[in-house]
């Protein structure tokens, strides 16, 4: 069921499919298929490279759809090359957050700004909340495939109210 969106501050990595993850993320016997899911229930947008997301089957692309909360988002990289991909990436609906990187984002357009785990947290706090008070949706993407600084980065939004 999609919905309108009900966060404006989204935290998530580039792709979800990280070997080193199992384990230490994701439980060790969940099925590869299952991790979309998974992951869903801690992060809330992912950044799908143009490699993968123009690989996916248009079937392919409705189950990540069907398989994540209204509130999810996807960020596709690299815009649609062709109509046939940019109708491929409708079938994510009101899921498609934004095309990074975008073409000049309109005034209230979506934005995406990168986190790094070198930056500290008293930095990151002064950042976010300038970064919130400008108008439309936000996602934060990790330049690395580190789930535990995600996840240290959804607590401070939580205690911050963003």
């Amino acid at each position: 069921m999609d919905a309108a969106p009900t966060y404006r501050v989204h935290v998530g990595a580039i792709g979800w499919e990280h070997p080193h993850w199992v384990g230490s993320f994701y439980p060790e016997d969940l099925p590869a298929e299952w991790r979309l899911a998974y992951y869903n229930q801690w992060f809330d947008c992912v950044l799908v490279p143009a490699s993968r997301w123009r690989a996916a089957t248009e079937e392919e692309m409705i189950g990540w759809r069907e398989d994540t909360l209204a509130r999810f988002r996807f960020v596709l990289e690299a815009g649609p090359a062709s109509p046939q991909e940019r109708a491929r990436a409708g079938c994510l609906g009101s899921k498609l957050g934004m095309w990074y990187p975008s073409p000049a984002p309109a005034q209230g357009g979506p934005r995406l700004t990168w986190l790094t785990p070198e930056e500290d947290l008293k930095g990151l706090t002064v950042r976010l909340k300038t970064l919130a008070q400008e108008p439309g949706e936000l996602y934060l993407i990790g330049r690395r495939a580190d789930a535990a600084y995600l996840n240290r980065v959804v607590t401070l939004l939580e205690l911050l109210q963003l």
